[in-house]
């Protein structure tokens, strides 16, 4: 069973890229709660003065620190999974095109976009 067919291919293919559009959003929700938890842990100590506002440069900081790693996750997948389908559109015309088999200038930068994708 070395070759799976088209449409248990594309399950997988699809399954992979829901659960990774779910680990996303998992990784977003943990961190909007952990952002409400800041700001009600904030909101016990009053501050006035320069100490609020350290406060809420710190709040900020640490909003946008937590945040970047999960926008870079999100737009790694989101990234992988047009390329990935860019590629098997590019397949697809060469296959529809030219026949199974036949080297195009398309089909090449395909293969190459595959192997920098894998790497």
């Amino acid at each position: 069973m070395a070759d799976e067919s088209p449409i248990k291919e594309k399950l997988n293919t699809n399954l992979i890229w829901s659960v990774s559009i779910l680990v996303d959003n998992v990784f977003l929700a943990i961190w909007v709660l952990a952002q409400w938890g800041v700001g009600r842990l904030v909101e016990k100590f009053p501050a006035h003065g320069i100490d609020y506002y350290a406060i809420l440069v710190a709040q900020c900081f640490f909003a946008l620190s937590t945040l970047a790693p999960i926008v870079l996750l999100a737009w790694q997948d989101i990234s992988t999974m047009y390329y990935r389908t860019k590629l098997e559109i590019s397949k697809a015309k060469k296959v529809s095109l030219l026949g199974e088999g036949q080297a195009t200038p398309i089909g090449e930068a395909a293969q190459k976009e595959e192997k920098e994708l894998v790497k």
